[in-house]
């Protein structure tokens, strides 16, 4: 067929002089050097490229004869010296059905069961050299092609982990129950079961497995929490990280490898890392402690521990310990990632010490992505010194209804769209765009996108998509706005760099999807399996060279123009891997020998691994309580409090100088907040918790404003401050419009379409900096000299937008409309 690159011949033709032809359907034949079983069929290769099948290895009679498989003429001349089948498991199965030989060289190739090569090495190769393993006679896969991240029931009545019952009685004891565990228990247990491929894990394989990493080559895994908004938690609130654990393995440390032996490098490491958007990991907790728990591994330098926060990112990176008898409790600062969105929190295991990213063999850069509606046209990154371009065309950034002219029109493919109060006011063929003044832009932008998608009868050349008040305007060719319109034009058609096609409504995960497609049209002929996709980040793995240097680590990094993430978050490598032992092996007599990489990773681990249970994120500065302590010693005893001993504390006397006053004038006072629990019954002790608090929520009276974002608020709308006797009118004010606030009104400022020097496009002003601009107003020396009210946003941020509250400080009363946002009365 034409389809096809083959060319069937009848009538007993034969092929001479055949040049670039080969010959399809004739076994090579050879000798028989690797086998493997796939669904009950057995495959084996020869030594002159030849790929039979036995579709019955087990059967009686003709069915276990093997049979050259004809489509595999791609493998002709290649001199196999072992075959295997693939990873169960790995890439989510797609590997199971793939074969892997060796060859004489040490190349390993990959292809299906009918002999088609397949492209799943790195940037979509078929094959990867690996001149080392030239002369092997034999291919194997390791036994662990999962990860060994799952929750289990084991050690669920152990001591130190569960909820231990509060003195105020608010939660009752709960004991353990289930964890997060790294290590193998059973199939089933592991989140599989025989018919999904672990099946050859039971029996004399699992032999030393069951409740332990010891699998052949090491063990390493990480698991990744969802997102979690801390951009509104300054570090003064002393966001802090609380779990348990239970950690049973080798109880190695080290300082950066600086020596000749094992001991310099660390393996069996458990860590936890946290990042915001940018990919930026910081070390959080570490078992590596070697200043503290092996003096012999201590290089006692500035920069060679896994403490030294110009390492690491992290001034309070805290110990985690080994081989405890029970759980214990980690207290894990996050002061370095307060006032982050999206922060995730990483743990890891490796008995490696690290995951080697930027090392032979090890892991290579990701990219984490962010939302359709965050991106605008025309934003580039640079990867493995090619340039991306986010390709969204032209989109249109409306101002809220007030700001717009009756009759002011945008003309898109030829078609005038019209903003009007009345849609008989338009005559065809215009469409008609009705809007009212009190509209806010996102309204507007839903109505503009309504009025494009219902315009009957006309060519739909373009998708208009909105998101907030942004129109994309998918497809469209041409767009023209009149002169003094308070519309914005933004993006062009076309891209100067390898287009990424992205719309305003994806996901972050749709963008990652977005940006695999591109890279691997680019780079792996189309083969998307070559960059990995987890959630929102991507993994370039085996497509970014670390061609530099990173001197104050000393870890390879890419170069800008390999890897610059331009509007995304990046990670090139995690502090951690500095120490590790992934890239080293041993000599008889322990001393290192890079010549079997990961060696040292392989060796030692029979022990059970790692227990993770009770996480939770509070604020240490709003107070903590420290619950099932250890007995007190015989030398650590509690101070008795003087107050108690007096006769009648509340009256001060001389004699007992330095008594509490409870009578009299004061400066300060601690009030009781809001109920938050009540007794469950009649006499009954137990708390029902009825109540949950914002962090950072008012707790005593007081008044607060929450306010919109730009794209939600209507030009020209006002909001009154009174301090009983004053009565300030303040008015929004877009800076878009031409229009002016009212005599007698304060003008509050804000951009429906600000420019942001970082991209050289616009976008629409947060609610964050909109109450930062009202604080900064109401406590201006104008504003003060006129009303005794002051201002503080709602997290005690006295300068910079963290958040979008306003507390009003003083006897104050407001009048806030929804369409600038909402009162809060405490």
């Amino acid at each position: 067929p034409a389809a096809t690159d083959r060319v069937q011949l009848g009538g007993g033709a034969t092929l001479q002089n055949a040049g670039p032809l080969a010959a399809y359907g004739i076994g090579p034949g050879g000798i028989i050097t690797g086998n493997a079983v796939i669904d009950g069929r057995m495959y084996a290769v020869s030594d002159k490229g030849g790929l039979y099948v036995v579709n019955n290895p087990l059967g009686f009679g003709g069915g276990n004869v093997g049979q050259y498989v004809a489509g595999s003429y791609d493998l002709k001349g290649i001199q196999f010296s072992g075959l295997v089948e693939g990873p169960v498991h790995a890439q989510n199965g797609d590997l199971a059905q793939i074969l892997f030989g060796i060859d004489s060289q040490g190349t390993i190739h990959a292809f299906d069961t009918t002999g088609k090569l397949m492209p799943v090495f790195k940037n979509g190769a078929t094959s990867i050299a690996n001149p080392q393993l030239a002369g092997a006679t034999g291919l194997t896969m390791s036994n662990l092609d999962f990860n060994l991240w799952h929750v289990s029931s084991n050690r669920s009545g152990d001591a130190g982990h569960g909820l231990p019952e509060t003195p105020n009685n608010s939660r009752v004891g709960v004991t353990g129950g289930q964890s997060l565990y790294f290590g193998f228990q059973s199939p089933g247990a592991n989140g599989s079961t025989v018919a999904t491929g672990l099946g050859d894990l039971t029996g004399l394989n699992a032999t030393g497995l069951s409740n332990s990493y010891n699998f052949a080559g090491g063990a390493a895994g990480a698991i990744e929490s969802a997102p979690i908004d801390l951009s509104s938690i300054t570090a003064g609130s002393l966001p802090t990280l609380y779990f348990t654990y239970r950690f049973d393995g080798e109880a190695t440390q080290s300082d950066r490898g600086l020596g000749t032996t094992a001991d310099d490098y660390m393996r069996d490491a458990l860590r936890v890392y946290g990042a915001g958007e940018d990919g930026k990991w910081i070390l959080l907790a570490t078992n590596n402690d070697a200043a503290n728990q092996n003096s012999n591994v201590n290089n006692r330098g500035l920069l060679d521990d896994e403490f030294d926060y110009r390492l690491t990112g992290n001034r309070e990176t805290q110990p985690l310990f080994d081989n405890q008898s029970d759980f214990r409790q980690a207290r894990v600062p996050l002061d370095a990632l307060a006032g982050k969105s999206n922060v995730r929190i990483r743990v890891e295991f490796s008995t490696y010490g690290g995951f080697g990213f930027g090392l032979p063999g090890g892991k290579g850069p990701e990219i984490r992505t962010i939302s359709g509606e965050r991106l605008v046209d025309g934003e580039t990154l640079r990867l493995n010194g090619e340039t991306f371009e986010i390709d969204m065309g032209m989109s249109l950034t409306v101002p809220s209804a007030s700001s717009i002219t009756n009759g002011s029109r945008v003309t898109v493919d030829g078609v005038d769209f019209v903003f009007t109060d009345s849609a008989a006011s338009v005559v065809a063929p215009d469409v008609a765009v009705v809007i009212t003044a009190n509209m806010t832009a996102t309204q507007v932008a839903r109505q503009l996108q309504t009025a494009m998608l219902g315009a009957a009868g006309l060519p739909a050349t373009f998708a208009p998509v909105a998101v907030g008040n942004r129109v994309q305007l998918v497809g469209a060719i041409t767009v023209v706005l009149p002169a003094g319109s308070p519309l914005v034009l933004q993006g062009a058609n076309g891209a100067s760099g390898i287009p990424i096609s992205v719309r305003l409504d994806m996901t972050a995960e749709e963008v990652a999807v977005a940006l695999q497609t591109s890279l691997a049209n680019r780079f792996a002929e189309g083969t998307t399996s070559a960059y990995q996709v987890r959630g929102n980040v991507v993994d370039l793995t085996g497509l970014i060279n670390y061609s530099s240097f990173d001197l104050l680590t000393g870890q390879n990094i890419p170069t800008l123009s390999a890897f610059s993430p331009g509007p995304f978050g990046g990670t090139t490598n995690f502090i951690g891997d500095a120490f590790s032992a992934f890239n080293t092996g041993t000599n008889a007599d322990g001393t290192t020998n890079n010549g079997n990489p990961g060696a040292l990773g392989a060796q030692q681990n029979a022990f059970e691994g790692v227990y993770l249970d009770d996480f939770i994120i509070g604020l240490a500065g709003r107070g903590e309580m420290a619950l099932s302590s250890p007995i007190i010693g015989p030398n650590d005893v509690f101070v008795a409090d003087p107050q108690d001993r007096l006769a009648n504390p509340s009256q001060h006397n001389a004699d007992q100088g330095g008594v509490e006053i409870l009578v009299g004038p004061y400066q300060f006072e601690i009030r009781g907040g809001d109920t938050y629990g009540y007794a469950n019954l009649p006499g009954d002790i137990t708390l029902d918790l009825v109540r949950t608090f914002e962090l950072d929520a008012l707790q005593a009276p007081g008044l607060a404003i929450q306010f919109n974002s730009a794209a939600s608020i209507v030009a020209g709308n006002t909001f009154t401050v009174s301090d009983g006797s004053t009565v300030l009118t303040f008015e929004m004010d877009n800076l878009n419009d031409t229009k002016s606030v009212q005599p007698g009104h304060i003008a509050v400022p804000y951009s429906t379409s600000v420019f942001d020097p970082v991209s050289g496009t616009r976008r629409s002003e947060s609610g964050k900096v909109i109450a930062a601009r009202v604080r900064d107003i109401i406590n201006s020396n104008a504003i003060q000299s006129r009303l005794k009210v002051s201002a503080n946003l709602l997290n005690n941020d006295r300068i910079g937008a963290t958040n979008d509250t306003v507390i009003l400080i003083g006897q104050a009363s407001v009048s806030v409309p929804d369409s600038i946002g909402q009162t809060i009365q405490s």
